[in-house]
């Protein structure tokens, strides 16, 4: 459970990274950029904890620069210059992105859908997809106290979200397809194995059908400038992103299956 863990706080915290620029500095303040990037580095000194366990040999030493980085960034007003406070962040999503390349050449296997590289996009696109809907729904609250910002900013965030839930479920097709999903490792009760395999499956295939369904709405609530409802709904994705991607973070580290 602490390394799904881990994994899991990881790649929530590089997508919200990630994603938190798409709104300018100027448009928005310094509170959105500050808040974003306090959530992702109290994430990635959380993963740094349950991975160490108090032993320092055993931190993750590009998990911990990207910490550092971003710490450093605290330091500059994005509003004022944006330029050198960006670089700080940028720093820290290499570093961060870097570290889950190396969880993945860890991870790996000798299929297709679990080489390195094929996990390292799943990664990416699950970090991207996770990350991404928290930030959105945090933009939400800020259009009631931000009268003036553009409904553009939320729309952009609902287009990125719908591209990045069609390749993670394309992506997720991949080892369906090719993977052996139900079969059981050796010593695990075959019984025991398909209940709780099956359950998860059902529970991930649910997720995706149920963001994929909720998009639509939330696009047509921006369109009508209807904020509440639009961050209710983000609301709703945000919960059902959360589980699906630790769901899925399961499956990758526990079976080398990124579904």
């Amino acid at each position: 459970m602490s390394e799904i863990l881990y994994h899991f706080f990881v790649r929530l915290g590089f997508g919200m990274l990630a994603t938190m620029p798409l709104v300018g500095p100027r448009q928005i303040g310094r509170t959105y950029y500050v808040l974003n990037s306090l959530c992702a580095l109290g994430l990635w000194i959380a993963a740094l904890a349950i991975r160490s366990r108090g032993d320092l040999g055993l931190v993750n030493l590009w998990l911990a620069g990207a910490a550092l980085a971003l710490m450093l960034s605290f330091m500059l007003d994005p509003t004022a210059s944006p330029r050198a406070a960006f670089t700080f962040v940028g720093l820290a999503l290499a570093l961060a992105a870097i570290a889950m390349l190396g969880e993945s050449r860890r991870l790996h296997g000798s299929a297709f859908y679990n080489s390195t590289a094929f996990l390292w996009l799943t990664f990416l696109l699950s970090s991207l997809l996770v990350g991404g809907t928290m930030v959105a729904m945090i933009l939400g609250h800020f259009y009631l106290v931000t009268p003036r910002l553009s409904f553009g900013y939320l729309a952009r965030f609902t287009k990125l979200l719908g591209v990045l839930l069609v390749l993670r479920l394309a992506a997720a097709l991949v080892p369906v397809v090719g993977g052996q999903l139900l079969a059981s490792p050796a010593g695990v009760d075959r019984g025991i194995f398909l209940i709780d395999h099956v359950a998860f499956l059902a529970q991930r295939g649910l997720v995706l059908v149920a963001l994929a369904a909720l998009l639509p709405m939330i696009w047509d609530c921006v369109k009508r400038r209807a904020n509440q409802s639009a961050t209710g709904l983000l609301y709703v994705a945000a919960f059902l992103a959360l589980m699906g991607e630790a769901v899925a973070t399961y499956f990758a580290v526990s079976y080398r299956l990124p579904i």
